[in-house]
């Protein structure tokens, strides 16, 4: 099972996104603990 983190909800497939970094990316991990990192970023801005 993968995790991903976002504020958008109901959310059925998962498209890459530009991120901080100009590369459309997708996170997603094993951990969900890892995700949450992700999560916080998209609350602070």
């Amino acid at each position: 099972m993968f995790f991903h983190a976002s504020p958008v909800e109901g959310i059925k497939r998962l498209e890459p996104r530009v991120s901080n970094h100009n590369i459309p990316l997708i996170y997603f991990s094993s951990k969900r603990e890892n995700v949450l990192v992700y999560l916080s970023n998209t609350v602070e801005k």
